[in-house]
């Protein structure tokens, strides 16, 4: 079941998260530009392709039994970089960058998003288990 929550909110942060960064440049591009362009609709099903795709390599790469420190900061290494080549791999299929500079933002957009999907996941999982404990203490309570 942790799997299953993980992968879904996982796909739903790192969807909408891509989104977000998408929306924060077109506005800089209409600040800077006076311009207005808006993403085609089929980019945004290309969004949540990505988002399904890192949560796959997520639930993969990070649910293991083996609980071995330095394998810990292996398989989270190896996951930056398969979601990072992911990124770059969607970025330059759809033409959400060009050139050097557009691989650069985003890359950089790519690393704001990663953390801010792992700081989401990890105050998921301080909720789940502050509800456990919860839990725990009430039946505790009641014995």
């Amino acid at each position: 079941m942790e799997r299953l929550k993980t992968f879904i909110m996982t796909t739903l942060l790192v969807s909408f998260l891509t989104l977000s960064s998408f929306a924060i440049r077109i506005v800089i591009y209409f600040a800077k530009n006076k311009e207005f362009f808006m993403l085609e609709s089929w980019q945004v099903p290309a969004v949540i392709l990505l988002g399904l795709l890192t949560a796959i390599s997520t639930t993969c790469l990070l649910f293991t039994k083996d609980t071995e420190h330095v394998k810990w900061n292996a398989r989270i290494a190896w996951h930056f970089v398969i979601c990072g080549i992911l990124v770059m791999v969607f970025g330059k299929l759809f033409g959400w960058y060009e050139g050097i500079a557009g691989a650069v933002t985003m890359f950089v957009n790519y690393v704001v998003v990663y953390a801010l999907v792992w700081i989401g996941n990890f105050f998921l999982t301080k909720k789940d288990e502050r509800q456990i404990n919860k839990a725990l203490d009430d039946i505790r309570d009641e014995e």
